[in-house]
């Protein structure tokens, strides 16, 4: 196992990685980073830092904007021929938007947690990528009482994409925590 944290202002560079983009909330940094610290792979493995989460006096630094984020994560990855990425939240979000650029570079993307109730009409759009993907390619997490977006809503949507993508059921679950570690490495092996 091989994990690095180079910080998010440089480039990533080899010929593989894992990226791992978590949640909206600074709170999430600690499954991101969990996460990092538990992955089972012989490459590098970094979490991405938003840009909103740098604070001066508690004053957030920059306002999100997930199309802003996913170029600057093409720059780090730049160097990349492969890419798996892992994501929480709205890094989903930003996970589709990357795809649709790169789609040719990515061998794995594994999301915890769609948002379904906090995405717009637009942002919901950039899932359409799913729609151009193998089925072994994109794996859904949801948990099925996820109050942001519940297993049921994802799958309904998920299904209207690509009938083809599997979304996995955490039974009975009702929160937007994703803290599925072995899950998500046999998801990332295969």
């Amino acid at each position: 196992m091989t994990s690095t944290k180079p910080s998010t202002e440089r480039e990533i560079s080899g010929g593989m990685t894992t990226l791992i983009l978590p949640g909206f909330s600074k709170s999430n940094e600690k499954w991101a980073e969990s996460l990092e610290n538990q992955l089972d792979v012989r490459h590098e493995a970094t979490v991405y830092k938003w840009r909103h989460w740098r604070t001066t006096d508690g004053i957030a630094l920059n306002k999100f904007d997930p199309y802003t984020e996913a170029s600057n994560i093409e720059m780090l990855i730049k160097d990349q021929s492969k890419i798996n990425i892992i994501s929480k939240s709205i890094g989903t979000l930003v996970t589709a938007i990357l795809m649709s650029r790169q789609k040719e570079r990515f061998l794995r993307a594994i999301l915890c947690g769609i948002p379904l109730n906090g995405l717009s009409k637009r942002w919901k759009s950039e899932y359409n990528i799913l729609g151009q993907v193998r089925e072994k390619e994109v794996w859904v997490i949801q948990n099925e009482f996820d109050p942001i977006g519940s297993f049921q809503a994802v799958e309904k949507f998920i299904g209207a994409i690509n009938p083809k993508l599997f979304v996995i059921k955490k039974e009975g679950v009702a929160t937007h925590d994703y803290y599925y570690i072995s899950e998500i490495n046999k998801l990332l092996k295969g």
